[in-house]
């Protein structure tokens, strides 16, 4: 029988090859373990928010106990009011409302995008949180109570 020459391939073609072929194997073993990775990001992220939803409706369910206290003493149950607002300044002193211009020496605001944590009283809190005009010059962009 005749042998038959199989067809000769460079050296650097094989071996171009074998290290696409690695590579290969490389990435595939890299997405595997960042598919693990992210299924265990996931789960602690489920974990964080199921806390946080638990946490909420435990307030929720506070409120509604105080409020059924006080009914039930005849009384009226006022939850407490924000005292604290962390206050952007979102537009220029021109061409706004009276309203928000005056609020917005109160809270320090002299320039735009100026930030202030504003610690207020009922008035300046009311004037600053008054939906129609609050948007035009000031936003508050979170308030808590102390």
């Amino acid at each position: 029988m005749v042998e038959k020459k199989l067809p000769q391939v460079p050296e650097t073609v094989l071996k171009r090859r074998k290290q696409r072929a690695e590579i290969r194997a490389k990435i595939i073993q890299n997405k595997v373990k960042a598919a693990a990775k992210n299924k265990e990001k996931k789960a602690k992220i489920f974990k964080r928010a199921e806390k946080y939803v638990a946490e909420y409706r435990q307030a929720q369910r506070e409120q509604l106990r105080l409020k059924r206290d006080a009914e039930k003493k005849g009384d009226f149950y006022v939850p407490d009011e924000p005292k604290l607002a962390f206050v952007i300044r979102i537009r220029g002193i021109n061409q706004i409302h009276p309203r928000p211009r005056k609020v917005c020496p109160f809270t320090m605001d002299f320039s735009v995008f100026f930030v202030t944590f504003h610690y207020s009283s009922t008035s300046t809190f009311v004037a600053v949180a008054d939906r129609p005009f609050h948007l035009s010059s000031c936003e508050i962009v979170a308030a808590t109570a102390l």
